[in-house]
């Protein structure tokens, strides 16, 4: 960068003066561009995270289906054995049991869930108070 001291008139950018500072469309521009930037590297991680968790998911739902159906299988035959209830009558009732367990995990998973973007969120409300700060500066 060229040194403001050696010559003052080609550094128009650092003056006080409202004639040479840069239009509040520039600044504008250059806020939607390091807004936008902030959005591009905070989707980047969020997408690795998600992305993260969905494999997670789908490798853990594949294996609790596979290793429930083996017990209940199992648990099914035994009740049914020492009980006098029919396996039909067995089943279901665990297959209540399960829809009610499924009922509360799904009511837990979205009461936890964080919202995304944090810091996008927080620079867009300073933007808004800049954005109502200026149009009242403008008024007056």
């Amino acid at each position: 960068m060229e040194n403001s001291t050696a010559n003052p008139a080609a550094d128009h950018t650092h003056s006080s003066t409202p004639v040479d500072s840069p239009s509040w469309l520039t600044s504008f521009a250059t806020l939607i561009q390091s807004r936008l930037e902030l959005f591009r590297l905070e989707s980047h991680d969020a997408q690795k995270i998600l992305a993260a968790k969905a494999a997670n998911c789908v490798l853990a739902i594949i294996s609790v289906v596979t290793a429930w159906a083996c017990f209940l299988v199992g648990l099914i035959g035994g009740i049914a054995h020492f009980t006098p209830l029919p396996w039909w009558a067995v089943t279901l009732i665990l297959g209540l049991i399960h829809l009610i367990v499924a009922v509360i995990a799904a009511k837990k998973v979205r009461s936890t869930t964080r919202p995304l973007y944090p810091v996008t969120r927080g620079e867009f409300k300073k933007d808004k108070l800049w954005m109502q700060t200026l149009k009242k500066s403008k008024h007056r």
